[in-house]
């Protein structure tokens, strides 16, 4: 019998931004909040299972003036998300293009909150387990 293998390609069109931070997520996402005037709510919780790992990660969503983007916990109890970034406690995925904000503008915004040690952009392209960042 013959094996039929299938290349996908996924679309990466979203922006990425990390962030290390001491904090819990509830905490932070009150603080990103009030800086940017987004309302960051708890998704559920999902399970990620890939080359004999397991997962578990928060997702936290604020879909409000056009203005799409999750908070994603980048480690959970037993792993990370994405594992090539060791220091990274969370990341934001900036789904929408016609944001009320630029990507920089609210890295700038975010480097001003006393809760959040380091907030730098990210290459999507450069990681090596981007896939990850696939789940919607």
């Amino acid at each position: 019998m013959a094996t039929l293998n299938l290349d996908i390609e996924f679309d990466y069109d979203f922006q990425l931004i990390a962030i290390s931070s001491n904090q819990r997520a509830y905490t932070l996402c009150w603080a990103i909040n009030n800086m940017l005037k987004s309302s960051l709510s708890l998704a559920d919780s999902h399970t990620m299972q890939a080359k004999n790992r397991i997962v578990q990660y928060r997702k936290y969503i604020s879909n409000e003036r056009g203005f799409y983007f999750t908070l994603l916990c980048n480690k959970s109890l037993n792993d990370r998300l994405l594992k090539e970034l060791p220091t990274v406690d969370f990341l934001i995925k900036i789904h929408e293009e016609d944001s009320p904000y630029s990507e920089s503008e609210i890295v700038l915004r975010l480097r001003k909150l006393k809760e959040i040690q380091a907030v730098y952009s990210l290459d999507v392209s450069i990681l090596k387990s981007k896939q990850a960042l696939i789940f919607d």
